[in-house]
């Protein structure tokens, strides 16, 4: 599922799908998310998510498509990654964010 994310104050990632029924509306919060083709657009991240951890979803009322696409089905993949200031990110193949520190590689 294609979305943004945003860092909040409490060192967690908002999420907010780019399709769908829920499309622009925050949707959940996680303490680690995974990324692929990844651009930032000022301070937000936006690409195709593959994994999450400490995930809260912020609406009792998702639709199962939504839940689904934003649970992922993948691992946290860390080889070959290196810790970056996000400011530097314009465009990448894989990005991990855990609170303010971000990894990109692969």
């Amino acid at each position: 599922m294609r979305v943004s994310i945003a860092l909040k104050s409490n060192d967690e990632w908002l999420i907010t799908p780019l399709e769908g029924k829920f499309s622009g509306r925050a949707v959940a919060t996680a303490e680690q998310v995974s990324l692929a083709h990844v651009e930032r657009h000022g301070k937000l991240l936006s690409g195709d998510l593959t994994c999450v951890w400490g995930l809260t979803f912020l609406n009792d009322r998702l639709d199962s498509h939504t839940q689904r696409g934003i649970i992922g089905r993948r691992y946290f993949d860390m080889e070959g990654m290196v810790r970056v200031p996000v400011e530097t990110i314009d465009r990448a193949k894989k990005v991990v964010v855990q609170g303010p520190i971000t990894y990109t590689g692969g």
